[in-house]
């Protein structure tokens, strides 16, 4: 299963700073402006002059568990995690307003 969320506002870098440390992603202490793993995909924005967050999880398949929904890498690639979640991010910037769109690169 994926999922995507955007936040808004001053705790949005709060909760995106927990999401890259989730994700492996480095951070020494702040939030990172971008950053895609195998589960994991983040953008960042300003919203009304406030900080924004995009997020794309996904659960992937850990040899341990059953979970009928989780999705292999081989079906929801890396290239696949950060064009979905470019397209959310941009159609939320726009619709919000947003400036200085952050997206992960392309590997």
């Amino acid at each position: 299963m994926a999922w995507l969320y955007g936040v808004y506002g001053q705790w949005s870098q709060e909760m995106m700073l927990e999401a890259a440390n989730r994700s492996g992603a480095p951070t020494a202490g702040t939030v990172p402006r971008k950053w895609l793993t195998d589960e994991r995909a983040g953008a960042t924005a300003r919203c009304g002059g406030r900080p924004a967050g995009f997020l794309l999880g996904v659960d992937r398949p850990d040899g341990e568990s059953d979970e009928p929904r989780a999705v292999g890498t081989e079906r929801l690639s890396r290239e696949r995690m950060r064009a979905i979640l470019a397209s959310f991010a941009e159609k939320e910037s726009a619709r919000r307003g947003c400036t200085e769109l952050r997206l992960p690169a392309a590997d």
